[in-house]
């Protein structure tokens, strides 16, 4: 446990980066990878023969440490970024069967404890959907003034890309990117996205009208591909 907290701070004194929570996970975890290989290398085989587990014995220390970490981390967790890096790791790179199990040792057949308490794992998914529906409104407030600039420079629309208009495309590769990334963490997590871009879209498409009704860039083309674009969001 000292030695993954040690590496913990060391990682945190180091240069900041895009991403260091992301950064210092992946450092926490080829800790845990190259200790417990050590382990299986030279300390299991020299108490098989006693019959004592001492692959399983240190696998759950080594778990019950990263744990202990990781709940250090996610209380300080802020923000959208941080937040899903949390719930990746946990979900998705620590959980993988290649993480804490080896071609010679298998996991214990008692199931390890949760990486994160259930109370603890449901207040990161509920941080961070919170901060998904700020961030998903933004993104639906850009798009929305990126047609209103092109409205007032009398831009012709765009044509179509292939069976979508541009920005029915824009808006389903955000809201397939949302949903995709939820996903990978949990399909509770999925459900709720999908329901926070479904209602997102629901103001987005009233606001759009309204916008559009009031800009004055009521001509043939822009009528078209403006009802085109709704249809196809609905």
């Amino acid at each position: 446990e000292e030695a993954v907290r040690q590496e913990g701070a060391r990682e945190a004194q180091g240069r900041p980066t895009l991403s260091p929570l992301a950064r210092l996970l992946a450092e926490l975890g080829a800790l845990v990878r190259r200790d417990l290989q050590k382990v299986q290398r030279e300390v299991h085989p020299a108490y098989a023969a006693a019959g004592f587990p001492a692959w399983e014995a240190y696998l759950r220390a080594f778990h019950g440490a990263v744990a202990g970490r990781l709940q250090e981390l996610a209380h300080d967790a802020r923000g959208f970024e941080q937040l899903y890096v949390l719930l990746d790791w946990a979900a998705n790179v620590y959980s993988s069967p290649d993480f804490l199990g080896s071609q010679d040792q298998a996991l214990p057949s008692e199931p390890l404890p949760p990486l994160l308490a259930p109370d603890v794992w449901a207040r990161l998914e509920d941080d961070y959907t919170s901060f998904l529906e700020t961030k998903i409104a933004s993104c639906f407030d850009g798009i929305l003034q990126l047609e209103q600039s092109r409205w007032a420079a009398a831009e012709a629309p765009e044509k179509l890309q292939g069976l979508h208009t541009p920005l029915s495309f824009d808006v389903c590769m955000l809201v397939a990117e949302h949903v995709k990334a939820a996903g990978a963490i949990s399909r509770e997590l999925e459900a709720t996205t999908l329901g926070i871009c479904a209602r997102a879209l629901g103001l987005f498409l009233h606001r759009f009208e309204k916008a559009f009704l009031e800009s004055g860039a009521v001509s043939e083309p822009h009528v078209c591909a403006s009802i085109n674009a709704c249809e196809e969001l609905r």
